[in-house]
């Protein structure tokens, strides 16, 4: 809806929420203040009591019946032209909501499906609310996080074929180290700031990954690990990095880790069987889907290096 706010409110609220802001793990274009409780801060509670209306009326379409909601989590996001939020997910959450504060480009409906979309201006955003914890909330969260990122998942499924490829007792090494370094690189981000060559490297080891699977290479374990540890341990420092302080880190670590293992041992094993399958065509598919692999981060990886930032 528009006008939430009369332009009176807004610059009260411009005002009155200067506080300091922490850069976002993704993109030094978009940062956002420390997550607060929305009774914990009087404009946010004043917002939340504007905004609760609507989540009831919103829950109600959901669930068929008007439920007791609580804003658990609150913040402000300054998202710069050119910015980006990549798509990501909230533990116990069922309604997150944004309240644009200055214009915002048409195309932030799509900033949640398309992590590139956002030729966007200075958007100040609040957000997230959700239903009272459940235990395992954050479980759930750390496990769905990565499967709802499709920069994440995508090389999963490649690193899975290009083990296929290789000699199968080759391939099981896989198993233990992939999960081993998408921890590692979580616990990296409670204590290390992102590299700046974080993004590049990661895009190139996309490419690299599926130029291998075009080419059916056999490449030798230590290369096979190299490149299954560096690329975990970038997509474990970006699930880390996405924790808040009211995040169960246990519970979260736990998430990810489990869905990294079973995610890479059902996708490998999968590969390997339909690998071995009756038919030549079957290594021709895996290897053109290779192909497409290397050249999505290969056209992403150059609009990463010619976007001026």
């Amino acid at each position: 809806m528009e006008k939430l706010l009369n332009a009176d409110e807004v610059s009260t609220f411009a005002d009155e929420l200067q506080s300091p802001t922490l850069t976002n793990a993704y993109s030094e274009l978009l940062s956002h203040t420390p997550v607060a409780r929305a009774e914990a801060n009087s404009p946010f509670a004043k917002l939340g009591a504007l905004v609760m209306p609507k989540v009831v009326e919103f829950g109600e379409i959901l669930f068929g019946e008007k439920l007791n909601w609580q804003i658990k989590e609150i913040w402000v996001n300054v998202l710069e032209s050119c910015g980006r939020q990549a798509i990501h997910t909230h533990a116990n959450s069922f309604i997150s909501g944004v309240v644009y504060l200055t214009p915002a480009h048409t195309l932030r409906f799509s900033i949640r499906l398309v992590s590139a979309a956002g030729a966007l201006t200075c958007v100040p955003s609040f957000a997230r609310a959700h239903l009272v914890d459940t235990r395992l909330g954050d479980f759930y969260g750390g496990a769905l996080h990565p499967l709802t990122e499709f920069q994440q998942i995508l090389p999963w499924i490649a690193l899975a074929v290009l083990a296929a490829f290789q000699e199968p007792q080759r391939a099981r090494w896989i198993t233990p180290a992939f999960p081993a370094a998408l921890l590692a690189g979580a616990l990296a981000a409670l204590i290390l700031p992102e590299p700046p060559f974080a993004l590049a490297l990661g895009l190139a080891l996309v490419a690299v990954t599926g130029l291998a699977v075009a080419a059916a290479a056999h490449v030798p374990l230590a290369i096979l690990l190299g490149i299954t540890v560096l690329t975990e341990l970038l997509h474990g420092y970006q699930n880390g990095a996405t924790m808040v302080a009211s995040t169960d880190r246990f519970l979260f670590l736990c998430g990810m880790t489990t869905v990294g293992y079973v995610v890479i041992t059902l996708a490998t094993g999968s590969a390997v069987a339909f690998l071995h399958g009756v038919g030549a065509w079957r290594a021709i598919a895996l290897r053109a889907g290779g192909s497409w692999v290397a050249a999505v981060g290969i056209m992403v990886l150059g609009l990463h290096l010619v976007t001026p930032r």
